[in-house]
């Protein structure tokens, strides 16, 4: 499965460029997330936190390997 990811401060390139990998690959895409008040630097920080959705969609993806 394919989940992206972009922060709710980033540019509209690189919206843009999370809209056009799943449109690429529709067949695998499985979910987007925006998250509030990060860019492409901070955004990695949700990883290691349990509440934030993308460290439980990271869970998710591990559970189906």
């Amino acid at each position: 499965p394919l989940h992206t990811a972009v922060g709710s401060q980033e540019s509209a390139e690189f919206h843009r460029q999370a809209r056009l990998i799943r449109e690429a690959w529709p067949h695998c895409a499985a979910g987007h997330l925006t998250l509030d008040g990060h860019n492409h630097f901070t955004v990695l920080e949700e990883f290691g936190a349990p509440a934030s959705p993308l460290h439980r969609s990271a869970l998710r993806m591990l559970q189906l390997v």
